[in-house]
């Protein structure tokens, strides 16, 4: 069905709302960065004194939470 205003074109109709190419690019950096953080949180940990998986777990999971906010900062994401 033609819309007023204009004619119709059958490829709005056809658009994928879903990227896999940006998917794998956000993937891959995403995968970086949680490897970056897991260097960065071990060798602070082992600086700190923080011994065993449960300090390092602990710290990994805190500098997470202070990473994601100052992303959420810096971007100026809204919830």
């Amino acid at each position: 069905m033609a819309m007023m205003g204009g004619p119709s074109n059958s490829d709005d109709n056809n658009k994928e709302v879903f990227d896999m190419d940006a998917f794998r690019y956000n993937f891959r950096k995403m995968d970086k960065i949680r490897s970056f953080m897991g260097i960065v949180a071990g060798c602070v940990a082992g600086v700190l004194g923080l011994t065993g998986l449960s300090g390092l777990g602990e710290f990994y999971i805190y500098a997470c939470g202070v990473f994601s906010l100052y992303i959420c900062n810096v971007c100026k994401c809204c919830f």
